[in-house]
């Protein structure tokens, strides 16, 4: 099974509440400090992602969350941009 398809059957697992909300905590925090604390954070589940999908053997949810993580930056490039 692949990443799509299994988000399509499992949008109540863990590993998608984290695509789905955790990971995006980051880009909605206001202050500084709470930015810089969302970023540590945000990087420890990145992190725990990559070494679940990698113990699983799970290249597709890998190439998943790399395209994920390219798009989040292009959307902050976006965002900066006056």
């Amino acid at each position: 099974m692949n990443a799509e398809q299994y988000i399509k059957k499992s949008s109540d697992s863990g590993v998608c509440h984290m695509f789905e909300k955790i990971l995006k905590l980051k880009g909605l925090m206001l202050t500084e400090s709470s930015r810089i604390e969302a970023k540590l954070r945000h990087n420890i589940v990145v992190n725990f992602l990559y070494h679940l999908f990698y113990e699983e053997n799970a290249l597709d949810w890998i190439n998943y969350l790399n395209c994920y993580l390219k798009k989040e930056e292009k959307e902050k490039t976006k965002t900066i941009k006056f």
